[in-house]
């Protein structure tokens, strides 16, 4: 009984699969083959959304690259700034007189204590184009060898002589090779040049009937000529003026360049200043003073703008935030601040034990 229900099962499926056969024939007449692709709206469709992944990650990797470029822009002119301070520092280490912001640029009459002024009063010196003095000291330098001049017989002893060390802030591009804002430049009033000859005109700052302080040129001296130009220290300094920012120094310190100084261009400008310890301060008419090794508080500040990755189309996008010196303006860096303490001897004298 078994076996005969078996083979039953046997041919009703048989049956069924013929049948099945049949009706895939059936249903597979007047129509072709389905063609293999995709269609055109399917086309355009995966074409839209494949651009704008692309896009989009295009975007995100261009404001990555533009992001890093800018932060090695700060980066690269925070460090010259720095090295800038370090290398201003080291002269001033062996400075052996400092000028006041008021004897740089005034001067102060009628007083225990006065100075012509060596820029804007009777020192007789000028500025360059488009620059104002940002600080100036006295140095001792060695005489160059071998020296050429008849003058070299006086210092044969001594072996040293002073020379006059100006820094100035300076927008002057005239052939376009810079690309920052300002410059800080050096000048020198050395007594000798380096190939031995004499500088001419020259006031020893030592000699009878002069000082440090009281020091002028003999005749004006132009720091913007060829004898006595100054060379670029660093590029990209800053010169954003900003009338919200003030500068201000500790107490028995005078500030330099001096407000009377900060005309024109250079009018509210306080991103490269210094604080000079008044060594004047109290002296009395006709007595000498006893001073102390003057200190210094030197502040500089940079500025990126036209360094490669931050043009000044961009800059020029945060100029409201440079003026106001907003925090997250990306032009705008930390001030390097460095102190310094001279090693000078003018115008001291030993004190009684």
């Amino acid at each position: 009984m078994a076996s005969f229900q078996w083979r039953l099962l046997q041919r009703w499926l048989g049956r069924s699969r013929s049948l099945y056969r049949k009706l895939q024939g059936l249903q597979g007449q007047g129509r072709s083959a389905p063609a293999a692709g995709f269609t055109l709206v399917e086309l355009l469709v995966t074409v839209i959304i494949s651009s704008v992944i692309v896009i989009t990650l295009l975007s995100l990797v261009v404001e990555l690259v533009s992001t890093n470029r800018r932060e090695l822009a700060r980066s690269e002119t925070q460090r010259d700034m720095g090295i800038a301070a370090e290398y201003i520092s080291n002269e001033l280490r062996e400075a052996v007189y400092v000028y006041t912001g008021e004897c740089l640029s005034g001067g102060i009459q009628g007083s225990a204590a006065p100075c012509p002024g060596l820029f804007d009063g009777a020192g007789g010196l000028t500025a360059p184009n488009n620059s104002i003095p940002l600080i100036a000291f006295w140095k001792l330098e060695p005489v160059p060898s071998p020296c050429t001049a008849a003058e070299c017989e006086d210092y044969r002893i001594s072996g040293r002589t002073y020379t006059l060390v100006v820094y100035f802030l300076s927008t002057d591009n005239p052939n376009g090779i810079w690309q920052g804002q300002a410059r800080i430049t050096r000048g020198e009033i050395p007594r000798f040049q380096a190939n031995g000859t004499a500088s001419t005109p020259y006031q020893d700052p030592t000699a009878e009937g002069s000082s440090f302080r009281n020091w002028s040129s003999p005749t004006a001296v132009n720091f913007g000529g060829r004898e006595f130009s100054p060379e670029v220290l660093v590029d990209f300094a800053d010169a954003t003026p900003d009338d919200r920012e003030t500068a201000t120094c500790p107490a028995g310190y005078k500030i330099t360049p001096d407000g009377g100084a900060l005309t024109g261009d250079f009018a509210n400008l306080r991103s490269i200043y210094a604080c000079v310890r008044d060594d004047a301060a109290g002296a009395v008419a006709g007595q000498e003073q006893q001073v102390f090794n003057q200190k210094v508080v030197l502040f500089v500040r940079g500025n990126p703008e036209g360094r490669y990755g931050l043009d000044r189309a961009f800059c020029e996008k945060e100029s409201l935030k440079a003026t106001l010196r907003d925090e997250d303006n990306a032009c705008k860096l930390p001030v390097v601040k460095t102190e310094v303490q001279n090693r000078g001897v003018a115008n001291k004298r030993g004190s009684s034990l």
